[in-house]
């Protein structure tokens, strides 16, 4: 008989490997629209959805299918590309995914915001090599100074 693997040694916890971070659930914010698959199922016309609650691998919708009233709330449903999801919680929960049109806004606003962390070290550079300049510039008309002043109380005139 094979030995079970545990968590902790000694501890007859079965060993689960850590879920990997989900670009999704990352960028998943409460109050976003998002589109929701009735059994998870991608190829069939979404729903639109509102996160009302983000967890850790999941979020909660408030779901709006063409003909209801009211929205129907939709607990723990996993992203459909989650590779955890269990085919029987698809079945009770479904599966969201962004618009994509909000894909593609979040790419843009994540190119924009790297775009000003560049912009922002190379106005720093220059800011920092700016007073590097003014403080030498500081010096060598300080220095000219008393020079200046060294030459005008020098006996020695040239000349």
């Amino acid at each position: 008989m094979a030995k079970k693997q545990t968590g902790v040694q000694g501890v007859g916890i079965p060993l689960i490997p850590e879920m990997k971070p989900c670009d999704a659930m990352a960028a998943v914010k409460c109050g976003d629209v998002v589109r929701w698959y009735h059994n998870g199922d991608s190829n069939v016309q979404p729903a639109a959805a509102i996160v009302v609650e983000k967890g850790n691998h999941t979020i909660d919708l408030l779901v709006f299918q063409p003909g209801y009233q009211t929205g129907v709330l939709v607990s723990a449903c996993r992203h459909v590309n989650d590779e955890y999801a269990v085919k029987e919680d698809r079945l009770s929960t479904g599966g969201w995914d962004f618009n994509p049109d909000q894909i593609e806004m979040s790419r843009l606003s994540t190119l924009v915001r790297e775009l000003n962390e560049k912009v922002d070290k190379m106005y720093m550079k220059r800011l920092e090599d700016g007073k590097r300049k003014a403080t030498v510039d500081k010096r060598l008309m300080s220095l000219g100074s008393i020079v200046d002043r060294l030459a005008s109380q020098s006996p020695v005139k040239g000349g």
